[in-house]
């Protein structure tokens, strides 16, 4: 995305609680695109398919444990 990307999403006020799915999407974009963040392997015994934490400004994000190499759909109907 160009580096202006982030001027043109729209959220609304970091203490209005009363938004949707898609100013909630919006959020998550923006901060991607402006804030830093990294990615570790919380068990190094394991490279690939492990446990990792993404951290950004000092505080854990989140977590995700990885444990496949192929994604799931569900059956054609």
């Amino acid at each position: 995305m160009a580096k202006n990307a982030a001027s043109e999403i729209e959220v609304p006020s970091a203490h209005n609680w009363r938004t949707t799915d898609e100013d909630e999407i919006n959020r998550r974009r923006l901060r991607a695109q402006t804030e830093e963040f990294r990615i570790a392997n919380a068990d190094a015994r394991h490279p690939i398919f492990s446990n990792f934490l993404m951290c950004g400004n000092g505080t854990l994000l989140a977590t995700a444990w990885i444990f496949a190499s192929t994604a799931w759909a569900p059956a054609n109907t």
